[in-house]
């Protein structure tokens, strides 16, 4: 009876102890699959007795990383889109304008390269 409740003991704690690791591994699998198609909303939340919820911190913080990255290049985007607006409501470009836009043109896009090269590809 005792070896029989032992097994039955530790077969209960190897089950949870796999459990709370493989919950948390399944829910990263489901979050990189997401993250490779773009999406780069919501998060990870692990079980408070998971063994590894360290993990979602991390985790949780390389993607509020990525989340701030990707704004920064939507502000880009956005500011190239008025300037294309801006050429597009002009009747005639004088040399003014077009040394304005080049002027403008390369900001956007010294920002750009300084972002780009905050990634290691």
């Amino acid at each position: 009876v005792v070896n029989v409740v032992a097994l039955v003991g530790a077969a209960v704690l190897v089950i949870r102890f796999t459990h709370s690791i493989a919950g948390p591994i399944y829910q990263l699998k489901i979050l990189s699959d997401r993250i490779a198609r773009g999406d780069l909303s919501g998060g990870v939340r692990f079980r408070k007795k998971d063994s590894v919820k360290d993990l979602e911190i991390s985790v949780n913080k390389i993607l509020q990383g990525l989340k701030e990255q990707v704004k920064q290049f939507e502000g880009a985007s956005g500011e190239l889109m008025r300037l294309t607006e801006h050429i597009k409501e002009k009747n005639s470009i004088t040399d003014k304008d077009l040394h304005d836009l080049k002027q403008k043109l390369m900001a956007i896009s010294q920002g750009m390269e300084q972002k780009m090269r905050r990634f290691k590809l």
